[in-house]
């Protein structure tokens, strides 16, 4: 009697896991289909699913209200479908983990005609006045209000100084040897022309695609013969991607990738270190500029090999100390002074910088120099 008892629990048992199963297998198909359960497991793995189709290539994703109109360009466009993400980067499809990380995303000739398309209805032509050969040299800026456009647009460059500084140390140098320009934070390449316009190759890395597409169109306009890599992450020692959050104020070159500004934006940016910048870089010289809105400590604390495998006599850098953490601040300072540079002023190069470690010290831009090539970075700057 207890054994039919239990015979017949053990069937009870069986078929109430077999519908439990049924169920199961039911929620899942219901999930795959409507691509939420693709969804779940992005989020859940801190890695982003390139989409085949199933979700337009265009989507309706309107500015918040009061927002600048430079914000708005390309948010309706779905950096995950198909078409987009396999048309923008060399080798791999964008959002493609190769290797553990994110390769590099350097943008191919040929990007989609809906990117480019988008970037210059947002745009228009300005020109750039190099501050060394004074030639005029096409710039497409932000036809929105901009910081950084409405100063080209108004007097033809940004930052004059630190532009004729960088242009006179680099062609210093292409007089001794070959020189590659390396600029981290391009923005729409003011930096990035006025050095490509010296016949340098230029390699321009920026998390804001829009900044770089604008850099291309730029070239394009002047038929630059010379070698530009235009590469599309955001520096951090950590494989993962991010949004770029935009400042209240019009400012496009204000976005950072961490949180705490006014919008957010809609395309997903990969991550990527400074040493993978490496296999771009044919010549022994490196000239380097590092703007990069408080990530500075990050491309340092990845730039190890570059900075072994590159003779780097300069780096025009971004410095504020209200951006970075103390641990960062000492670090940077330990990372130059092991490998024998010094801060420089950027009005006068022959004057050290006392402490800018301390939290007090304030100075948006410095030069590190390395000491045994104080004398002829000084030189080209008579």
């Amino acid at each position: 009697m207890n054994l039919a008892r239990q015979q017949r629990r053990r069937v009870l048992k069986d078929i109430i896991t077999i519908i439990l199963a049924m169920m199961l297998a039911i929620i899942i198909y219901k999930l795959l289909v409507s691509g939420s359960l693709m969804q779940i497991c992005s989020k859940a793995n801190n890695a982003l699913v390139p989409d085949h189709g199933t979700v337009p290539a265009t989507v309706d994703n309107p500015l918040p209200s009061g927002a600048c109109g430079a914000y708005s360009e390309l948010r309706n466009v779905n950096f995950l479908h198909k078409s987009i993400s396999e048309g923008i980067c060399e080798g791999a499809a964008a959002y493609t983990i190769v290797d553990s990380a994110f390769p590099l995303c350097r943008l191919k000739q040929h990007l989609p005609q809906v990117l480019i398309k988008g970037v210059k209805a947002g745009s228009r032509e300005a020109t750039l006045k190099s501050p060394v050969s004074q030639r005029s040299i096409p710039c497409f800026i932000y036809s929105c209000k901009d910081i950084i456009s409405a100063a080209v647009y108004q007097s033809h460059i940004f930052e004059a100084n630190s532009v004729l500084i960088l242009q006179k140390i680099v062609k210093k140098f292409q007089e001794k040897s070959l020189v590659t320009f390396v600029d981290v934070g391009s923005n729409i390449g003011v930096f990035s022309l006025s050095v490509l316009d010296l016949g340098v190759p230029v390699i321009a890395l920026d998390a804001n695609i829009r900044n770089l597409i604008r850099i291309k169109l730029s070239a394009e306009a002047a038929n630059s013969p010379h070698k530009l890599h235009l590469l599309w992450n955001f520096i951090s020692t950590r494989v993962h991607f991010t949004y770029l959050n935009f400042p209240q104020q019009c400012n496009v070159g204000g976005a950072t990738n961490f949180g705490g500004k006014s919008v957010v934006d809609t395309i997903p940016v990969m991550s990527a270190t400074a040493d993978s910048i490496v296999p771009l870089i044919d010549t022994k010289l490196v000239v380097l500029k590092v703007a990069i809105e408080g990530s500075e400590g990050e491309f340092f604390k990845s730039a190890q090999k570059l900075f072994d495998t590159f003779t780097i006599p300069v780096v025009h850098m971004k410095w504020l100390n209200w951006q970075m953490s103390e641990e960062e601040r000492q670090f940077m300072i330990s990372f130059f002074a092991e490998r024998r540079y010094s801060p420089r002023s950027i009005k006068d190069a022959s004057i050290v910088v006392a402490n800018p470690g301390d939290r007090k010290f304030h100075c948006d831009r410095l030069l590190w120099i390395r000491d045994d090539y104080l004398g002829l970075v000084l030189e080209s700057l008579k």
